[in-house]
């Protein structure tokens, strides 16, 4: 093995993580190759003396905790709360332009259906004023026909 190998395997031998095999071959190095020895005792010392410091006592207040945790619920809810309303009102005003747009058109429907039965009614009526109007011509002219026929029956007795 050479150094690099080995010193990319020293901490492992220090946690004691190798196989007993993979271990041996690392001490064997160890014992012959004086820098690595050196850097092997430095990991040593430096395990010992992280192992030397305590670790911090940690204390929890647990009401202190459930209060905290019930806040943050309590923030949460009256987000969604307020989300909720929020949607619901935007919903609303939807569903009311979409009906009011949809009565709109159907006010304009019932609009244009009445101005075509008001349209074809006054066609009707046109169209029996024309009618009228023709039979008035009709009856003028069988009128006039028979006042000249009288005309010139008069004009020929005067003549006579």
């Amino acid at each position: 093995m050479n150094c690099t190998n080995v010193r990319e395997r020293l901490p492992e031998l220090l946690y004691e993580s190798l196989s007993l095999a993979e271990a041996e071959k690392l001490n064997d190095h160890l014992a012959h190759c004086l820098a690595c020895k050196s850097e092997f005792a430095s990991l040593q010392d430096l395990q010992r003396t992280l192992d030397s410091v305590r670790a911090p006592d940690e204390s929890v207040h647990l009401p202190t905790l459930y209060r905290c945790i019930a806040d943050l619920h309590q923030k949460k809810t009256k987000r969604w709360r307020r989300t909720a309303l929020s949607m619901a009102g935007i919903a609303a005003a939807v569903i009311v332009v979409i009906a009011f747009r949809l009565e709109i058109r159907l006010d304009m429907d019932k609009l244009s259906r009445e101005v075509e039965t008001r349209d074809r009614r006054q066609q009707q009526a046109i169209g029996r004023l024309q009618e009228n109007l023709a039979q008035v011509r009709i009856i003028m002219q069988r009128q006039l026909n028979a006042r000249q026929v009288v005309l010139d029956s008069s004009n020929k007795g005067e003549d006579q």
